[in-house]
């Protein structure tokens, strides 16, 4: 199952015409942790002792004094995530590109960017199972085949196989939003520099991103550990920005020449006149997902290219990170 575009571009453009910041990153490659009781974390690596804060548990493997089976794992209820976050200052830059990242991603033009704050690592299996837990997020839909919310040693893969609205919802508990287009992209290349990619215009190989396709290899292992491929790091420390899964942003789809210059995100854009040949585009608009994923083709993985999917359309290559503006 690999993610497709909103029925088709032609097929849209007919639809549309009618916690503190980090002031210095972690060490490339630090695994990320999620918050729990006093002295626990959750890691990918080992599986927790039995009983313990995240080890698996059912009615035959029950959890601790003090925690609860919750999502096949013990947890607290009241545990929120970890969250690392990178800060912006923002400024000036050119979003887009002519030729090569794609017809969408034109034209070129001036945007300013306010300052914000963006997740370091997309969001994991573990931090989105602590929000289940806490009643504010709900199960995929799907959770089939490369689906890693129950797939087993996979707490530290991206969350995959979600909704626009579940990640939203994911963001809110956590105090943030979806980041807008522009906002993604000026952390996709570094801060808004003139650079295909976020480690800068290197061709990518395989130790940038996860990206089967991309290196000549048949796509079937999947996501890897969020921070797997550190040389692929933007210049502020972010990781898989190119790679792993795609990312849901806040933005509806639409024209660039019509999108906001001021860093924001489009608006919901309304239901068309007339759409006939737009697979469902007249309940609801698509939205824009950023980065590629692990089944891409490099092409795919250049910032500035540009990718639709109805909001309800999730899929095994499609996650998301969280922003927020500055406190």
């Amino acid at each position: 199952m690999r993610a497709r575009t909103l029925a088709t571009h032609a097929a849209l453009a007919t639809c549309f015409a009618a916690g503190a910041a980090l002031a210095v990153p972690p060490p490339p490659g630090t695994p990320a942790t999620v918050a729990g009781p006093p002295g626990a974390t959750l890691h990918n690596a080992a599986e927790p002792g039995a009983g313990a804060f995240g080890a698996q548990c059912s009615v035959e493997r029950p959890c601790s004094a003090g925690l609860t089976c919750m999502t096949g794992r013990c947890l607290a209820g009241s545990t929120a995530p970890e969250m690392q976050w990178v800060a912006f200052a923002g400024g000036p830059f050119t979003m887009g590109a002519k030729g090569g990242a794609g017809q969408d991603a034109e034209p070129p033009r001036p945007v300013t960017v306010p300052a914000f704050e963006l997740g370091r690592t997309e969001v994991t299996v573990a931090q989105y199972r602590l929000c289940m837990a806490a009643g504010k997020c709900t199960a995929p839909a799907h959770q089939g085949y490369n689906c890693n919310l129950g797939a087993p040693d996979r707490e530290q893969h991206p969350i995959n196989c979600v909704s626009w609205d579940q990640a939203q919802a994911f963001a809110t508990f956590v105090g943030g939003r979806l980041p807008s287009e522009a906002e993604w992209e000026f952390a996709a290349t570094s801060g808004g520099k003139d650079q295909a990619f976020p480690w800068g215009d290197a061709v990518p190989e395989a130790q940038h991103a996860v990206a089967e396709d991309a290196f000549g290899k048949e796509s079937a292992r999947g996501t890897a550990p969020v921070c797997s491929k550190p040389a692929g790091n933007s210049a502020q420390g972010l990781c898989d920005l190119a790679g792993n899964v795609s990312e849901w942003v806040a933005d509806g789809y639409g024209p660039y020449a019509e999108a906001p210059k001021d860093g924001s995100a489009r608006a919901d854009m309304p239901p068309p006149k007339d759409s006939k040949g737009c697979d469902k585009c007249a309940v609801r608009s698509g939205r824009v997902h950023r980065g590629g994923h692990w089944a891409s083709q490099a092409l795919y993985l250049q910032a500035k290219r540009r990718d639709a999917l109805l909001p309800d359309d999730p899929h095994n290559t499609l996650g998301f990170r969280v922003a927020r503006t500055p406190r």
